[in-house]
């Protein structure tokens, strides 16, 4: 049987009341550390913050008719785990590829800035400054996919190992980087194509007035 004590509030003594029901006012704040308390054995009233026996324990959480409990972590199903297992080699494949197609365009534009002889000893000189550095944006525009493809094969990894949601949340998030930066690329290319057709036309246009003349 658990020992009864006495607490002290508003200058009135309260109880005696069972060591559980006292913890349980001390968790839910009817009775404060400071309040004094006492049982049998005691020397004298003491503030019930200072007594171990009399820790807090939290309140049993309220349960209201009708009311859901709040839904559990789930693991990531095994089918979407193995399907991006499956995708991970061919991710890592491409960021890879990338990697050596970016240093490559890198490597192709300082031979060209370097090269004084061979086949492009008769070319203009501002046209052999051109051809580097159309190599290396081309090489800077391959650098942004290459690292959101290597980083969604490692999240990929991460989520091999963890199991976790969040782990398949990284995962997405880096596969949606990727293909943004593919669709804002495209979108701009598109409209390269049909700024240089509409110049072509304009072009034509013009060269046929002037033959009128």
């Amino acid at each position: 049987m658990s020992e009864a004590w006495s607490y002290i509030q508003n200058g009135a003594t309260q109880g005696p009341v069972p060591q559980e029901v006292l913890q349980e006012l001390l968790a839910t704040g009817q009775v404060r550390p400071g309040d004094l308390v006492w049982r049998q054995g005691l020397p004298d009233w003491t503030p019930a913050g200072t007594l171990p026996e009399l820790r807090a324990v939290p309140p049993p959480p309220q349960v209201f008719p009708g009311a859901l409990p709040p839904p559990a972590a789930e693991a990531v199903p095994a089918a979407v785990v193995e399907a991006l297992r499956a995708t991970r080699p061919w991710v890592r494949f491409m960021g890879v590829l990338g990697i050596l197609g970016t240093v490559f365009l890198a490597v192709i534009a300082l031979v060209f800035l370097g090269m004084t002889q061979g086949p492009l000893r008769g070319m203009p000189q501002g046209l052999r400054m051109v051809l580097p550095g159309f190599y290396l944006v081309m090489a800077a525009f391959q650098v942004p996919p290459v690292i959101f493809l290597n980083r969604y094969a490692s999240r990929i990894t991460d989520l091999l190992a963890d199991g976790g949601p969040e782990a398949l949340a990284e995962a997405l998030r880096a596969q949606k980087s990727f293909w943004r930066y593919v669709g804002i690329m495209t979108l701009v290319v598109l409209c390269l194509y049909i700024l240089g057709a509409l110049v072509g036309i304009g072009a034509a246009v013009l060269l046929g007035g002037l033959r009128h003349f």
